[in-house]
């Protein structure tokens, strides 16, 4: 009886008290919306309502998200699983610490932009490229892991400024692999992800997430979406601006990204996540 009644995102909770709205310098009476939590505005930002639409977020941290048509928890393996703000909807999410944070740490270290490290990382021998583990402030999912760090193995006197580029925007494309691994079944029949955040913008880094999860990885026009123009679209459905059908109109894909047949890459997923292995709980 303490707890306040359950609404989908859409609902209409209220309207804007008039002390309220003088305070603020607002019309009383404005609707407000109930919204959601920020994965699942998100994901209205991207039309990402339908039973198997996903995306993956690179922001500072990263984000695996699928939209479910039921409740489906894998807790062993830190996958998330809540009801979607839109009715008779779910979702799963895996929920990293570092998305495209380590390109931002490399580029304090080395004094320049993140786009300066992806350029760097593009001129690498592949043959040459060190293992990162990109963990500098621990891992959630899948590891559940506050402990670990971050590594590299494998540096030699030859190793330069390109190869530990190029190793840290494949760790980024390995944790996402991780994160898709973690899913089990029910990420197999998706066959493309949608693309948001910063990251977002690096040709390199969506062709390797591609090449590392084996999934088509999509550039849309709405890069940059989010949870406020999630928040948007469901506040324009509860006021009759919008159906509750346009919810799932997706941004215009403007570029695709396909796995290719990357052997030399997939040998170093596996070397990657055995490092993983042999660092856990070493500290």
């Amino acid at each position: 009886s303490w707890l306040p009644p359950l609404r989908d995102g859409h609902d209409i909770a209220g309207r804007l008290q008039p002390d309220a709205a003088r305070s603020l310098g607002l019309p009383s009476e404005i609707p407000d919306a109930v919204g959601g939590g920020d994965a699942a505005t998100g994901a209205v930002s991207l039309g990402a309502t339908n039973e198997g639409i996903g995306f993956v977020a690179l922001g500072t941290s990263g984000q695996l998200f699928l939209t479910t048509g039921g409740y489906s928890p894998n807790p062993e393996r830190l996958v998330h699983a809540f009801a979607h703000t839109v009715p008779d909807r779910w979702y799963q999410m895996a929920a990293m610490l570092n998305g495209a944070r380590p390109l931002s740490w490399l580029a304090g270290i080395l004094d320049c932009s993140a786009a300066d490290v992806v350029e760097s990382a593009e001129s690498a021998s592949s043959d040459r490229v060190p293992l990162f583990l990109p963990y500098l402030t621990g891992e959630r999912s899948p590891h559940g892991d506050p402990h670990i760090r971050g590594a590299f193995y494998g540096l030699e006197d030859s190793s330069d400024r390109a190869a530990i580029s190029r190793s840290v925007v494949e760790a980024i494309a390995f944790s996402f692999a991780d994160a898709a691994d973690s899913f089990g079944n029910g990420i197999l029949n998706v066959p493309r992800l949608l693309a948001i955040g910063g990251g977002s913008r690096s040709d390199l880094l969506l062709q390797t997430i591609s090449d590392a999860t084996g999934k088509e990885i999509c550039r849309s026009s709405f890069t940059e979406g989010g949870p406020a123009a999630g928040a948007a679209r469901l506040a324009a459905v509860g006021t009759g601006v919008l159906q509750l059908g346009d919810l799932a109109r997706q941004p215009e894909v403007t570029e695709v990204f396909k796995p290719r047949n990357d052997s030399e890459l997939q040998a170093r997923l596996v070397k990657f996540r055995s490092l993983y292995e042999a660092l856990r709980g070493k500290f």
